[in-house]
């Protein structure tokens, strides 16, 4: 038997024993676990589970701001259950229902979701360490503008990070940390932020706006993030560029491959092999200018010069 059965089984016979009908139960509440999309064997990190073990495991971390012993979901949720006192079994699944509700939204989003875009981050970045923390928004009724604030700086936290070559091996202790201040707070935004800044150590805090430009010129990133991710921040990039006068167009990035970026102003960057600064962007203009250009120069020049046209209109 899977975690799910366990939990099953027992919120049943909880319920008989409460004299409630099990049949109610049943049709107005749990059939919406029991689908092909629940039972469905999805992997995250290094575990493949039912969907279902997977709800119940994110739901407990979202609701009690803790780790959770996997191996033993089916025995914490119990007591969970038991310590939450909910009025009746039938409110219980209740309850659970809207994790399930903003879970099965962020893997099959509706075109407009506010969880489309947060969805998409998280399986590129192949983490589900913050699902809990996006579930428990999901199971709130906070407004559109709210929810997409908390997914952007989610994702904010995520890339900087990223960009800054730090480690996401602590993220299962920034999450719940995160989840215990949202829970005490009347601004779960705000919550997050003032927690997220005051983090400290390589492990945990938050890049700022400086870090993250010096990384992503100094550092290795383009070698250490990988296409996909690569992908994901150069579009982001670009519609953040954007204005009024351009078109509102979406690309699908999926099939997109990443060639080399090159400024628009390649001399002032890049020196010759022999050290020296280039006269010019391209030989006729280091000839117009009344350089003095050898062979071997001018040839590099032009590679130079070509390669910026190239990839200035790729």
């Amino acid at each position: 038997l899977t975690a799910f059965d366990l939990i099953r089984n027992d919120i049943f016979h909880r319920a008989r024993k409460a004299s409630e009908d099990d049949d109610v139960l049943f049709e107005q509440h749990w059939k919406a676990l029991e689908t092909g999309f629940w039972k469905t064997e999805v992997k995250q990190g290094r575990l493949k589970r039912p969907r279902t073990d997977h709800l119940v495991t994110h739901a407990l971390v979202a609701e009690t701001a803790s780790d959770v012993n996997v191996s033993q979901v089916a025995n914490e949720y119990k007591i969970f259950a038991k310590g939450r006192a909910f009025e009746s079994v039938a409110d219980e699944v209740a309850h659970l229902l809207k994790y399930a509700t903003a879970y099965k939204e962020m893997e099959e989003p509706s075109p407009n979701s506010p969880f489309k875009r947060v969805g998409t981050f998280l399986r590129l970045w192949d983490t589900s360490t913050f699902h809990p923390l996006i579930l428990w928004a999901g199971s709130r009724d906070l407004p559109r503008e709210k929810l997409l604030e908390i997914f952007e700086l989610i994702e904010t936290y995520i890339v900087r990070r990223d960009l800054c070559l730090l480690t996401n091996q602590n993220y299962n202790r920034v999450v719940p940390g995160l989840l215990k201040e949202v829970h005490a707070s009347t601004d779960p935004y705000a919550s997050m932020v003032q927690h997220l800044l005051h983090l400290t150590g390589d492990a945990s805090r938050f890049p700022d706006d400086d870090e993250v430009l010096s990384s992503a010129v100094v550092k290795p990133v383009y070698a250490e993030l990988g296409s996909k991710k690569l992908r994901f921040i150069f579009s982001a990039l670009e519609e953040h560029m954007r204005t009024k006068f351009d078109e509102d167009v979406t690309v699908a990035i999926e099939n997109l491959t990443v060639e080399h970026v090159l400024p628009d102003v390649w001399s002032t960057h890049w020196p010759l092999s022999s050290g020296a600064t280039p006269p010019a962007e391209d030989p006729f203009a280091a000839t117009a200018a009344g350089y003095e250009v050898s062979d071997v120069v001018r040839a590099e020049i032009g590679r130079a010069s070509c390669r910026e046209r190239v990839y200035s209109n790729v």
